[in-house]
């Protein structure tokens, strides 16, 4: 009888680690090798998740804790930081802005738009993980792609509206009184490489579909203008600032540069009238709809 009770005991103690976890859904993480970039910002003091909009990636950690030591209780303890990493995951995923009215959550959606969320959150790809014996805490992060055909934007392209109710006066917000003439040198005999829009300095919220708007709410792109070849890997990308933006030659060796004047919903630049000219005229008269995402520089250093 006392044999018995011992066994049950140590059994308890074996399955502890994962009953840090019960109530999460089953693991999605993968192995299998998708195009992510295994380097993170993301604190891996505790849980949590968050969208890199730089590197265009959702990181993800669990951390999870075991009363046993040695191999035992790294497995046990990595089970659990799995499920952890990956529930911190799907709930990021749900609430990243897919515009400035909707998020990737598909609760109520349709069993196809389900399904598609689901295998998206299959290449949520482990990146890196710690055993620390001597405390027994696993850390375990996972990174999960923004962009292409495995990342968000393949399901976000199917959530976005072609078209925005008129969007309501306070969500417009001009940093400064909106100025005349072009943010950038414009020559009409050398085509523009790209572009990138200066958002440094207006405190911009990134979404997977911004829309670009000219200072009196007048939608300039949306995707009724962007080129069908890159809807669903994202017509936009993100950089710090636009210091490392043009270091890194984003926008290609010409860019046609735009200066922000503010924000619409938060989520969406706006710019003045002579750029709105200039960018609807390249982007209609020349092949600058062709040549690449759009770059939006957040104003971090």
């Amino acid at each position: 009888m006392i044999r018995k009770i011992c066994v049950s005991v140590a059994l308890l103690v074996t399955l502890m680690p994962v009953l840090y976890a019960v109530d999460a859904p089953a693991p999605v993480a993968t192995q299998k090798p998708v195009p992510v970039i295994a380097e993170y910002v993301i604190d891996t003091e505790h849980s949590g998740s968050q969208a890199n909009w730089v590197t265009g990636q959702l990181e993800a950690v669990g951390i999870a804790y075991s009363v046993q030591r040695g191999e035992a209780g790294m497995i046990q303890a990595r089970m659990a930081a799995v499920t952890i990493m990956t529930r911190e995951a799907r709930m990021a995923f749900a609430a990243m802005p897919v515009d400035g009215d909707a998020t990737l959550d598909t609760a109520g959606q349709t069993p196809e738009l389900q399904a598609l969320a689901e295998a998206t959150l299959t290449s949520l790809t482990i990146i890196d993980e710690n055993w620390d014996n001597r405390k027994g805490i696993y850390t375990i992060v996972g990174v999960l792609p923004l962009y292409g055909l495995s990342g968000a934007t393949n399901l976000g392209a199917k959530l976005v509206s072609p078209v925005i109710n008129l969007p309501q006066p306070e969500t417009l917000a001009l940093s400064n009184a909106t100025p005349r003439g072009f943010t950038t040198f414009f020559d009409p005999k050398k085509n523009f490489t790209g572009v990138i829009i200066d958002g440094d300095d207006v405190l911009l919220t990134p979404c997977l579909f911004p829309r670009v708007f000219r200072f009196d709410a007048i939608e300039l792109l949306g995707p009724q203008q962007w080129n069908t070849n890159n809807i669903a890997t994202g017509p936009v990308r993100y950089a710090a600032n636009l210091r490392e933006a043009k270091a890194a030659h984003m926008g290609g060796e010409r860019p046609l540069i735009l200066k922000a004047q503010g924000t619409l919903k938060r989520a969406y630049p706006v710019l003045n009238l002579d750029d709105s000219w200039l960018l609807y005229r390249e982007w209609t008269k020349t092949e600058l709809s062709k040549t690449g995402p759009i770059i939006i520089t957040l104003g971090k250093r």
